[in-house]
């Protein structure tokens, strides 16, 4: 899901000044897509914005509390985030602990 975000921001900023600011109709329009898809996660995002938001955007995935994903104690939050054209993915720990260097949370 994180990746179809940073795909949809892309084609959302080709037409625009920036990115955008929402999953909405005002924004990606893919509410409906994250709504459906996102059993495990919660999905949230920050930044975006017209003109070009200079740092870029942030999407975060947080494992919910009833899903097997809330267990992986090193990766219960996964981030892709664009800052000055730098695409960066980011992981935490259930305590907010950054554990993108030493968890395995993203395949390489």
């Amino acid at each position: 899901m994180l990746t179809a975000v940073v795909q949809a921001q892309e084609r959302y900023r080709s037409n625009r000044n920036g990115y955008a600011q929402s999953f909405g109709d005002d924004g990606l329009k893919m509410q409906d897509a994250i709504d459906k898809l996102t059993k495990y996660y919660d999905i949230s995002m920050a930044g975006g914005g017209e003109p070009a938001f200079v740092s870029g955007y942030s999407v975060t995935a947080t494992a919910k509390n009833e899903g097997p994903q809330y267990n992986d104690k090193g990766c219960q939050v996964l981030q892709v985030e664009l800052n000055t054209a730098l695409l960066s993915y980011k992981s935490a720990n259930a305590n907010g602990d950054d554990t993108t260097g030493t968890a395995n949370c993203w395949s390489k």
